[in-house]
């Protein structure tokens, strides 16, 4: 789980409103996706996955490395495993 694949990360990633609670605030939560849009309306909320989320391409790269920072974490070391 610390080091997934891009198909792991992807496939597993993609798993939405696992924590019940997303259907009641309106709000559709990925275990590892996100986009700008919803980051920017609701920065607190919560990434179950950071590292697969990290290593997906489908993710914007700017956002990525915002979320990357927040948490000490360098998107360089996540990319290349």
């Amino acid at each position: 789980m610390n080091f997934p694949a891009m198909k792991e990360a992807k496939m597993i990633g993609n798993l939405k409103n696992v924590d019940g609670f997303a259907n009641q605030r309106g709000i559709e939560k990925y275990i590892a996706w996100l986009d700008p849009h919803t980051y920017k309306n609701n920065p607190q909320i919560e990434i179950y996955w950071v590292q697969g989320l990290l290593k997906r391409d489908d993710v914007d790269q700017r956002l990525k490395k915002k979320i990357a920072a927040e948490r000490g974490i360098s998107l360089d070391r996540e990319n290349e495993k």
